[in-house]
């Protein structure tokens, strides 16, 4: 039974199907998945196209203002952080795309919520203002894939209740356990629960509307414009979660939805995360050490090898597996790294290291791809060695830097072995 308190306080019931295979589950949620991605992706293509534009405008004041040493660099820092913004934006949408994959961690809730803010913001429009507030650091244990569809699911919900605009706002507070709702699941004692609201001032609901809300397939949208599934899978999230969800609503006075969550420990860091934070951009073991790199965008190849070069490093280039086989064999000295993209023609990434894996045993490896999950299959990853990293395009040259950084200082220690298929999201 999902339950639901309307205004009144009184509370109803509504039946959600209990008969439903993992299978169809899935299936469900998929459905909303693409239904929410084709709205974020209208979203993020209007904000992309303005990055785009900031770029080519302030590559042409450069161009202008070469001479303006000032001006120059401030036009350059000013590109940095639009390709970082739309970096953002795509690792973003990206990951919210995947195959969901149901994989609970502990995580910073609190951070989370504000992470988000940048792919709910094109979503609710000019219209409509987007209020996040959290009141600490907060921690919960879950997938947060399926946290950000229930988020998005909520917010779609508000946004097409206030076709004038109006206000969203998403709220995370410690709860007091006096206002814990009787559902709650005594599935273990926890710490305490936290309350993650999203409240908006639209039109509210009835109470016929409310006690059917989280039925599946419910909607009072027309037809094509609702899966009506969107309170029922953020309903079976929460309980997958041992919380609970509660609404309120009243006509012409707009909706409030809180979800209960039982708070965690904070996680212990890291100790491999560490290591990589500690010297972001130094490059000092690097000087004089030969990296093999291996792109087949050439002006992407051409950039990272000046970049690499200014680091003091030897570069060897090469644009796809075949001419990188033919570099190393040409090179008589030592070969410190393989830098190579995955998805490359004739020979890619994954089968050009298990060659040069038989040729130069000790040279370490680091993956970059601009793909989401381009990384190995199963067979693959029992193939090769743990000291590969996969780093996901675009790459920072310092962060680059400070991976290449870390794979030497670990395969350098006596029987240190780094973590296998680590992946990293840089910016």
């Amino acid at each position: 039974m999902a339950h639901t308190r309307s205004s009144d306080k009184n509370p109803c019931d509504s039946v959600l199907s209990q008969d439903r295979t993992p299978n169809q589950e899935e299936l469900l949620c998929r459905a909303k998945k693409m239904e929410a991605l084709g709205e974020l992706s209208a979203g993020v293509a209007h904000d992309f196209n303005n990055i785009l534009m900031i770029i080519d405008g302030y590559t042409r004041m450069t161009v202008e203002n070469l001479n303006d040493e000032q001006t120059a660099r401030a036009c350059l820092e000013k590109i940095i952080l639009s390709v970082g913004r739309g970096a953002s934006l795509t690792r973003k949408l990206l990951s919210f795309s995947r195959k969901n994959v149901v994989a609970e961690e502990v995580f910073n809730v609190s951070a989370f919520l504000e992470d988000q803010k940048e792919l709910l913001m094109p979503l609710v429009g000019a219209t409509i203002r987007l209020d996040i507030q959290t009141s600490g650091a907060f921690y919960i244990k879950g997938a947060q894939d399926s946290l950000a569809q229930s988020l998005i699911n909520l917010v779609t919900n508000s946004r097409d209740a206030m076709p004038e605009g109006g206000m969203i706002q998403i709220k995370l507070t410690a709860c007091e356990p006096a206002s814990l709702p009787e559902d709650i699941p005594a599935a273990k004692p926890v710490r305490s629960y936290l309350c993650l609201s999203v409240v908006d001032d639209g039109s509210g609901m009835s109470p016929a509307t409310l006690e059917k809300a989280t039925d599946p397939f419910f909607t009072t949208k027309d037809p094509g414009k609702g899966t009506g599934l969107g309170l029922s899978i953020v309903y079976s999230m929460i309980r997958r979660m041992n919380g609970s969800m509660q609404i309120d609503s009243v006509p012409g006075r707009g909706t409030s939805v809180r979800l209960y969550l039982p708070e965690e420990e904070k996680p212990a860091q890291s100790k491999a995360k560490e290591s990589l934070r500690k010297s972001k951009s130094s490059a000092t073991g690097l000087v004089g050490r030969t990296v093999l790199l291996v792109e087949d965008e050439e002006d992407l190849r051409l950039v990272v090898g000046r970049m690499l070069a200014g680091k003091g490093l030897t570069v060897l280039s090469a644009a796809n597996g075949n001419e990188a086989l033919l570099a190393q064999h040409d090179h008589t000295g030592r070969i410190d790294f393989l830098l190579t993209d995955i998805v490359m023609p004739e020979l890619d990434g994954i089968r050009l290291e298990k060659l040069l894996r038989e040729i130069r045993p000790d040279m370490r490896t680091i993956f970059m791809s601009g793909y989401p999950g381009t990384g190995p299959d199963k067979q693959d990853k029992r193939d090769l060695p743990a000291n590969i990293r996969v780093l996901a395009k675009p790459v920072d040259i310092n962060h680059l830097v400070s991976a290449m950084q870390d794979t030497l200082e670990k395969t350098e220690k006596k029987g240190a072995r780094p973590p296998q298929w680590a992946e990293d999201r840089y910016i």
